[in-house]
């Protein structure tokens, strides 16, 4: 009975916090499906080791990625990505960027299906 009265509590204080937060956070447009949007790590500025990980929406990518680098304006990056041609590489962190506490290069690829 007291997990029920703690979460009415935080629902009544913050819940209309964080359902703000949540849909300023997520892009309308981010579930679109017809863009591949590429999260990508790389041990050099141009390629090297790492990994490459696909999502198939914009919202997709956040709820897997963004937690990594939460200081980033994803709204700033999909503005980028969305304003540049495609397959082109948008550099979003590097080795000594805030939270980057692998040293590797990060950047986005969007790319139309």
């Amino acid at each position: 009975m007291q997990k029920k009265k703690i979460a009415n509590y935080l629902k009544e204080k913050y819940g209309s916090d964080i359902a703000e937060y949540i849909s300023n956070f997520y892009n309308e447009s981010g579930d679109e499906e017809g863009t591949t949007y590429i999260f990508w790590k790389h041990a050099d500025r141009n390629g090297g080791n790492g990994f490459s990980d696909s999502f198939k929406t914009w919202n997709d990518l956040l709820k897997n990625y963004a937690t990594w680098f939460p200081s980033l304006d994803w709204v700033d990056i999909k503005e980028k990505l969305d304003s540049m041609y495609d397959n082109k590489p948008l550099l979003i962190v590097e080795p000594d960027d805030k939270f980057n506490t692998m040293r590797y290069y990060f950047s986005l690829i969007k790319k139309k299906s």
